[in-house]
């Protein structure tokens, strides 16, 4: 999901959401540094030998060195953008901080790193199966390092961040854009009926009244298993398909 999604969903979550990955990128982009600065003191990159790797592997190591720094530049301001207001302040001044230039640079940054992690890969896979000579020895250990890295950072990223992001991007939505209540009597302003599972409304049940133009009606529990879908990333109405109202009036 883009980040602009997100924020519209949930920009509390988002924030924080976005200064843990960012945070992880960072940490990522500081040890393989380390270790290429580490190599090149201790003269174990003979650039006499295998130029091919040490060009892509000093082009890694720029793109990562330049993540730094705008890494450095851009998560102080997460930090810092201040909550004391309302959702559609927050909103906006979270949508024009990823609107910024310095955001543009940094996925563009991110970007021309992801794409060298493929022909890391394949160096990874050949010298799997190619013999170990001691001059480049040094090389293909800090690709490997660097290839995984790459996935250890978006496996921590993907499992642990974005699913925790996603628990609390449903916690916040339910708490803005949905009203549960409990039905005292049969007189339904909507729908007579839950339209995910097909069931009458009952007295005592607790239903969620989606906040979209149409104010759609559902069980609770219905509505709390359609957020959690992987495939409802947007978080809309399962009636009508549609955001919650004051979202579309916002923007």
């Amino acid at each position: 999901m883009q980040n602009i999604q997100r924020l519209l969903i949930a920009p509390d979550s988002s924030r924080k959401y976005l200064i843990k990955q960012d945070a992880m990128n960072l940490l990522l982009g500081i040890i393989l540094c380390l270790i290429y600065i580490d190599y090149l003191i201790n003269d174990k990159l003979p650039y006499s030998a295998a130029w091919f790797k040490c060009s892509y592997l000093f082009l890694l190591f720029a793109s990562n060195l330049c993540a730094i720094f705008l890494y450095v530049l851009f998560i102080p301001q997460l930090i810092t953008l201040n909550q004391e207001q309302d959702k559609k302040d927050q909103i906006i001044q979270l949508r024009t901080l990823l609107q910024y230039k310095l955001h543009q640079y940094l996925n563009i940054n991110q970007c021309l790193i992801n794409s060298l992690q493929l022909p890391g890969l394949i160096l990874v896979f050949l010298d799997l199966f190619g013999e170990s000579q001691e001059q480049t020895q040094s090389i293909k250990t800090l690709v490997r390092y660097s290839v995984f890295g790459y996935f250890i950072n978006r496996i921590i990223i993907v499992k642990f961040i974005e699913s925790a992001h996603e628990e609390q991007m449903i916690v916040e939505f339910k708490e803005s854009f949905i009203k549960i209540k409990e039905l005292q009597e049969i007189q339904m302003n909507s729908l007579d009926i839950c339209p995910i599972c097909y069931e009458e409304f009952k007295i005592k049940e607790h239903i969620a009244e989606y906040q979209c133009q149409g104010k759609h009606t559902f069980h609770q529990d219905c509505v709390l298993k359609w957020l959690k879908m992987p495939m409802n990333k947007t978080k809309v109405c399962p009636y009508c398909k549609q955001l919650p109202d004051c979202i579309n009036k916002y923007f």
